[in-house]
Formats: C-alpha cells, structure tokens, sequence
C-alpha cells in the first residue's frame, strides 16, 4: 500500500517581511498561511515584495519552478483595477498548469462593482474550483450568479489574544484601518470633535497605513484643535493592539465599504466595546445593541451618541463585550482549519 502524498499549497498575495515587519500589512492571506502551517500541511507563500510589479514577478517565478510539486493555488480577489489586473494573470498561469484554483473573495467593494459590470467578475470566479466567502453577507449576494462556493471565515489565533475585562468605560477610542476613502478617517475626526466637547480627556489613537489620506486626517485633526489629543501611531502589531486595548475602551469601525473584517473580530477578542458604521458584512459580525452597535454610514452623532451611552451605562458595556468575546470563539483557528480540511478533502 502506497502512502498518500501531501499537496502542495501555494498562497499567492502579500506577506510580511520577517526583515521588517511594518512593511506591509498582515493580510488575511498571511494568516491562511501561518494556520496551514501550523497544522502542518505543506505550504509555499509568495511574495514579500509591495510594489505590484516585483511581487508579480516573484509569483509567476514561484508558480513556474514548483509548478510540479503545487496542486492547490489561493489567490485573493480584490475589487481595484490593479490588484484584479495581477489577480487575472496569475490564475490564467496556475490554470494553464491545470492546478486546483480557490480565489478567496477580500474586497468590500466587489458587490458594488459587480452592480454595474459584473462580467470581468464573474470570468475570473468562474475560472476558479471555488470561491472563498469569509461572509454571509459575500456569499448569499453571490446567490444570483453561477460560482462555486463556499463559506469560510477569516480565522485569529484566539490564544494570542488577552481579553481585557473592563468594569468602566472612558472616552478613549481606537481606529484602526488604512487611510483611505473607503475606510472614512474623516468620520473618525467628527466623531473625535464632537466627544472633545463633552470629555476634556478624549483620546483617540488612529492607527494604520497610510494609502492616501494620511496628511489630510492630520490637517483636519489640527484644524480642529485636537492636536493633542489624536495620536498617529502608524501600522501597529498584535503586541502593540495589546497595549492599546488595555489603554482604550472602545473601538470605532467608520468604514463606507466593508467585508468581513477581522478587526473587528480582535477587538472582540480583546474586550474593547465594538461600534461600526452597518455596512456591507459588518451586520454579520455585529448584532446591534447586543455584541456591539451599528450605526448608518457617514453618521457620526450616532457613533458619539452611542459612546455616551456606555459610558453613562457601564453595565450595557459590561454585557456586549462578554457577548462579543463569546462570539469569536466561531473564528478561531480549530474552527476554521476543519473547513479548510472538508475543502481539501473534496478538490
């Protein structure tokens, strides 16, 4: 009896430098990455390289000298035009080598595009074995459409993770996302204003990338006066969410486009009372008034409202982060990977 050989799985996207870990961002993909292998299945990941053209370069290199040993390809889809350009011409090569193809659906902004000119989409779905949702929301809106699909959740390692059991809760806020439009800074600063004039001792730290929107949310933090009160710390780790979580009560999502984000499922984790403008699959992560609020977009009283509220009423704070804590436990690791495994089994 012959031994059942292990596929090979290779997960192409963005990946830490272990170099420099605040190059780039930890993506989901580099979490698949660290869970597959920890439960010891073979993996190659590429590529470490941001700039779009050397991290094209390094993949198709990858895929071309270990093209015999790969049986199975994850590539995320986005929804910009040169991540879908990137996305495109890496599957057609994984494809022409006649390789098992799962894409994994990572961009808030696909549905809305899909609206208007889902056919670009719907080739590049079609052209995969399956489709990753880590949404309900992603995979009931791809109910209409003729794809493969399953769904399974963007997984955090839950030991890694220290549940802050806060009694009170005080007007100190953490916004964490990459400046740019879809995330909504801005709104973060209104929000920042209106509870300044409320709580001499705001803070708010906005942590994260810049991708455009970096120097205006800071003028705008100044214009406003409060200088010193908002603090730019940059992309932060896992230690340094840490340290904010134990620093800071609540944790405010502003974003105008969104998916799943595991943000939000952190801050869970961490005790931080969760507060999210309800949009795309956020109301599938928050039960509002339960585990956390959900505000309409763009509406920053709402989100300062709700803030008063909890710190005016610690006990409903008390209750929604012990709800949300129990709620990630469908996010960890063991959970997640036996999806993976059910997946593997059938391709």
């Amino acid at each position: 009896m012959t031994e059942k050989r292990q596929s090979t799985i290779l997960l192409l996207g963005v990946f830490t430098d272990p170099k420099d870990p605040k190059k780039n961002i930890r993506t989901a993909t580099c979490r698949i990455a660290e869970m597959f292998s920890k439960n010891h299945l073979s993996v190659i990941t590429s590529s470490i390289h941001s700039g779009r053209i050397a991290r094209l370069w390094d993949n198709l290199w990858v895929i071309l000298t270990h093209q015999k040993e790969i049986k199975i390809v994850i590539i995320p889809l986005y929804g910009t035009r040169p991540a879908f350009i990137w996305q495109e011409i890496v599957s057609r090569v994984v494809k022409f080598f006649h390789k098992k193809l799962i894409l994994t659906i990572d961009g808030g902004s696909i549905p809305d595009k899909m609206e208007k000119n889902p056919r670009h989409f719907l080739k590049a779905m079609k052209r995969a074995d399956t489709l990753i949702c880590p949404s309900a929301f992603f995979y009931h809106y791809l109910d209409k459409y003729p794809v493969k699909k399953i769904q399974i959740e963007n997984a955090i390692n839950l030991t890694g993770y220290l549940f802050m059991h806060k009694k009170t809760f005080r007007p100190k806020i953490l916004w964490m996302r990459a400046f740019e439009k879809t995330y909504n800074p801005l709104m973060a600063v209104k929000v920042a204003k209106i509870l300044y004039s409320q709580f001499p001792d705001f803070e708010m730290v906005m942590a994260g990338p810049d991708h455009g929107m970096l120097a205006e949310t800071k003028k705008r933090v100044h214009e406003e006066g409060l200088s010193q009160n908002v603090f730019f710390p940059g992309y932060i780790n896992l230690e340094e969410k840490l340290h904010y979580a134990a620093q800071y009560d609540f944790y405010i999502c502003t974003n105008e486009i969104d998916n799943a984000p595991v943000s939000v499922i952190e801050f869970m984790a961490l005790g931080l009372v969760i507060i999210a403008t309800n949009v795309g699959g956020l109301p599938d992560l928050i039960a509002d008034e339960q585990n956390g609020f959900l505000i309409p977009p763009n509406n920053a009283e709402e989100m300062a409202s709700k803030i008063v509220t909890v710190i005016q009423n610690p006990l409903k704070g008390i209750a929604m982060t012990e709800k949300a804590y129990a709620f990630t436990k469908n996010f960890g690791e063991d959970v997640v990977m036996e999806k993976w495994k059910k997946l593997f089994e059938k391709l």
